[in-house]
């Protein structure tokens, strides 16, 4: 292929590819606005229905919330890889000569998964030097905020939720039948607002994994335009010749 022709059908992927960014951190936002208005709404009806109803209610917006929450994060780390691949056709679209393979987005991502562990024993290396601090996450002090106060934000809803749900909920026991004729019985606040402690717990811990995997490990930019560096530069080993 021509280099000219190359860089015309790296333009128009690159346009696509920022059509697709759009419509990416637009979805984010409908989760996240989901969140907050659904969570209103739910516990604005929980706060006029009866105590025999109001505990549940109070936690029926984690429904809403925790999936919306493990999806917002997962959809950023689709944000960060095509951020990646962007960076290296931008590189090409520069450039005089051919420096990276173009293969097209869907069959540089098949290859990008193949390779992407091995590549990344590498790039860990490469960016010992350049990794951002567990505390620094925490505190906000990475250039990312953004995904840091989204956790807060979903954290601190889930939280109320559970928080009032556990308050309101009584101590009377409850029995839930299981598959294969399993009963299990226990207080009401235990049963309910116990196992949503649990649910937050696990959903936590996953997202918070997700982020910092976004500002200082694999999922990062950085991470991922070295990446893609890495499998599509052309003067680089093969990622099956990395040892």
């Amino acid at each position: 292929m021509h280099i000219d022709e190359l860089k015309d059908n790296v333009r128009q992927e690159i346009s696509t590819l920022r059509a697709d960014l759009r419509d990416l951190k637009r979805c984010q936002l409908q989760y996240f606005t989901l969140s907050l208005t659904g969570t209103g709404a739910i516990l604005g009806l929980a706060a006029i229905l009866g105590n025999d109803f109001k505990g549940l209610a109070l936690l029926a917006p984690l429904a809403i919330i925790l999936p919306n929450w493990a999806i917002f994060f997962d959809k950023a780390t689709t944000i960060t890889r095509i951020v990646g691949y962007q960076r290296i056709l931008e590189k090409q679209a520069c450039a005089d000569k051919l420096i990276y393979k173009y293969l097209g987005y869907e069959n540089a991502l098949a290859e990008f998964r193949i390779h992407e562990k091995k590549v990344w024993d590498v790039v860990r290396e490469e960016m010992k030097s350049r990794r951002v601090r567990f505390r620094d996450v925490f505190l906000l002090r990475t250039r990312h905020r953004f995904w840091m106060i989204n956790w807060y934000t979903f954290a601190i809803l889930s939280l109320i939720c559970c928080v009032g749900a556990y308050t309101v909920l009584g101590n009377s026991d409850v029995t839930l039948s299981l598959p294969f004729g399993i009963q299990l019985t226990a207080p009401e606040r235990t049963m309910w607002a116990g196992s949503s402690f649990v649910i937050l717990g696990i959903c936590a811990t996953y997202t918070l994994h997700l982020i910092v995997a976004l500002t200082r490990g694999g999922l990062s930019y950085e991470a991922c335009t070295r990446k893609w560096q890495r499998i599509l530069e052309l003067d680089k080993p093969m990622p099956n010749d990395i040892i």
